[in-house]
């Protein structure tokens, strides 16, 4: 009698200034190689799917050369993970706020971290999962993660483990398994360093 083992879907959920920031903190401006990434996280059968959620950099009404170039690296980034099957971009927006009491703006990532839990829930309650791996730090998932798990989906957090990019302890015990994002995880996926 042949027996094979069914296939299964998973998702890789990254919120990229999460992983940016993680990277930039910890390992001197790594870069991941979102190949490896979906290659390493994947379990033996499983299909795996990644979303990438970020934003442009903001643009103001008459962009400055800064603007421009960071908008310009920002396209050509997005460009080279479109290449990437299975990889999907969910982008946000950046908004400029205004801090009373400061003289400098705040720029604020919006819809971001909704559309991301948004998915989750979404992916999880269709039956169209059965494992999620969160990149991620913050609290505001937590909800989205124990409507997964309700659903019987497994839930991965990878995470950072420094001071600034440590995730929240209600995001960490909400997931039933981790994974911290450390030198042995550099090497193993593929991250570059830059000077």
């Amino acid at each position: 009698m042949f027996h094979h083992r069914p296939t299964t879907h998973a998702a890789i959920f990254i919120d990229s200034s999460y992983l940016i920031r993680t990277l930039k903190l910890e390992f001197e401006n790594a870069y991941i190689d979102y190949r490896k990434l979906a290659l390493g996280l994947a379990q033996p059968g499983e299909i795996v799917e990644i979303y990438y959620y970020s934003a442009y950099p903001y643009m103001s009404s008459q962009p400055t050369p800064y603007e421009l170039r960071r908008r310009g690296n920002a396209d050509r980034l997005f460009r080279s993970l479109r290449r990437i099957p299975g990889l999907t971009i969910r982008l946000g927006r950046v908004e400029r706020r205004i801090v009373p009491g400061s003289e400098s703006p705040r720029f604020e990532e919006k819809r971001v971290d909704v559309t991301l839990a948004v998915d989750l829930a979404r992916l999880a309650a269709t039956g169209s999962i059965s494992r999620a791996v969160l990149v991620a730090g913050d609290s505001d998932f937590v909800p989205a993660v124990e409507s997964a798990r309700e659903m019987g989906v497994q839930v991965e957090l990878v995470h950072g483990d420094g001071e600034r990019s440590r995730p929240h302890k209600d995001l960490y015990s909400a997931c039933d398994q981790r994974r911290t994002i450390d030198d042995d995880f550099v090497r193993r996926f593929g991250l570059r360093l830059t000077g």
